[in-house]
């Protein structure tokens, strides 16, 4: 968990220090636009239904190739205790789609981004948890061109790794 935040804490100094000398506010900068939140709202809601439709799809997938591997995520996910994963959750959603969202697609393009937010998940151990997060991540990276704005995409972020620790939680 430590190195979790320690990590989140340098994303987000990487990404102060990438738009300290843009224009605009900062958090325009970074990805947080004017927009209309019922309008976002709903989309972050189909978007999530999206997010958790392609999730269920992929573990099918990866279970029927290497049941091992797919547990891996769902493993370390449990090793948890409940502060470390509210903390987990909220901080995943925002910190992550500010800096691959806001920041680092608003910058290169929505394929580098969802490359690097795959990666990002090597963490897990896991080559499927490594593809599902580079699909995934290019389906936030369509919300957020679609909505331009991170609002939409961090909700969406939220509620499917809400969704997943429930799962996993009430499925251990």
């Amino acid at each position: 968990m430590t190195a979790t935040l320690l990590l989140y804490g340098l994303m987000v100094l990487l990404v102060i220090y990438g738009v300290r000398k843009e224009k605009g506010s900062w958090l325009e900068r970074i990805g947080f636009r004017k927009t209309v939140l019922w309008k976002d709202t709903l989309i972050s809601l189909g978007f999530f239904g999206i997010l958790f439709g392609i999730a269920i799809i992929l573990s099918i997938i990866s279970y029927s190739i290497d049941s091992t591997d797919a547990a891996k995520a769902s493993g370390i996910i449990r090793q948890l205790d409940v502060a470390e994963v509210i903390v987990t959750i909220v901080a995943a959603a925002f910190v992550e789609e500010i800096f691959f969202r806001g920041y680092l697609q608003a910058r290169t393009n929505l394929v580098f981004a969802s490359f690097v937010f795959g990666f990002f998940h090597i963490a897990f151990g896991s080559l499927t948890q490594v593809v599902g997060a580079f699909v995934l991540g290019a389906v936030l990276g369509i919300e957020y061109k679609i909505t331009k704005s991170i609002y939409a995409p961090v909700l969406s972020h939220f509620l499917y790794d809400l969704a997943v620790v429930l799962l996993v939680f009430g499925l251990g």
